[in-house]
């Protein structure tokens, strides 16, 4: 739980997001919200993995992602190819 809360709250500081909350206000208070935070399936459990669906779709998987994933891909194919063809011609 911890690590999902840290995830959520470390992509939500770099994407425009509605969602927002002190995770240091939760850790150093963990006592107090242990029984809430490890319960499964609780409503803080439901709003939390809302809240990663919504920023895994506004951040990974966002069409300007994967468009840049893929000009990535592309110019490290072409780039190990030409490696490749150098090697080649020098041998």
């Amino acid at each position: 739980m911890i690590r999902r809360l840290a995830y959520i709250f470390l992509d939500s500081k770099h994407v425009r997001s509605p969602i927002s909350f002190d995770v240091s206000e939760i850790i150093l208070n963990f006592d107090k919200y242990k029984k809430l935070l490890m319960e499964p399936r609780s409503q803080l459990d439901k709003t939390l993995e809302a809240c990663e669906d919504f920023l895994s779709m506004t951040l990974y998987h966002s069409k300007d992602t994967i468009s840049q994933l893929g000009r990535h891909a592309k110019e490290t194919e072409e780039i190990l190819k030409n490696i490749k063809i150098q090697a080649f011609n020098i041998s």
